[in-house]
């Protein structure tokens, strides 16, 4: 089927078809997005003359409840990260970082003595996303004193670390979140890092 062939209804049924493949709302919602940009830059480029994708062909894009995970889900989850990537979880799930505060956090943004974590940027060198980011977070002093023991076991310059030790990218942290859930009771098949911060 050429381009210029493709009709509006034809664009709701294919993300029809999609959503009862039982892919996610996001899913769907973000291949119909990628394919009204190419649409869009296909009449852009004198290709078509316009675009079968509108306001009315566009899928809900669907939306991501956070699941509230138990003390016993995330100490689960803890213990079923590789042991380097530990400290990831309990920064999630008690000093409310995000992922790529988490993985930008940097040995000198913690006061390990205080217990106080005041993360300066995000992943890789960016701006933290919101003035309220940049709030100190005071946290108990059994995880500063985790935070420092995982900090001298893998030394680096990041709080978090890969196995090299470099700072762990939020990829890499997600996909290990990901292996991890699978082994904890309970968790759903979503659960995402960013999840902790609830």
């Amino acid at each position: 089927m050429r381009l210029a062939d493709v009709r509006p209804s034809q664009v709701k049924a294919w993300t029809a078809q999609l959503k009862a493949a039982d892919y996610a709302d996001s899913t769907v919602y973000a291949t119909y997005r990628r394919f009204a940009q190419i649409m869009g830059d296909a009449v852009q480029d004198g290709i078509i003359p316009r675009s079968p994708c509108s306001r009315k062909t566009s899928p809900g894009g669907g939306v991501q409840r956070p699941y509230v995970a138990t003390t016993e889900q995330v100490w689960a989850l803890h213990d079923a990260m590789d042991e380097h990537l530990r400290s990831a979880i309990l920064l999630g799930a008690f000093a409310g970082l995000r992922t790529a505060e988490t993985c930008a956090l940097r040995v000198s943004d913690v006061d390990f003595m205080r217990g106080i974590v005041a993360a300066a940027i995000q992943w890789p060198a960016e701006p933290l996303k919101s003035e309220c980011s940049k709030t100190p977070v005071p946290i108990p002093q059994e995880l500063a004193l985790v935070l420092a023991a995982g900090v001298k076991k893998y030394a680096g310059e990041t709080v978090v670390a890969d196995e090299l030790p470099q700072a762990c990218s939020p990829w890499e942290l997600q996909r290990a979140v990901r292996v991890a859930r699978k082994k904890v009771k309970g968790l759903p098949v979503g659960f995402r890092y960013h999840d902790l911060r609830h």
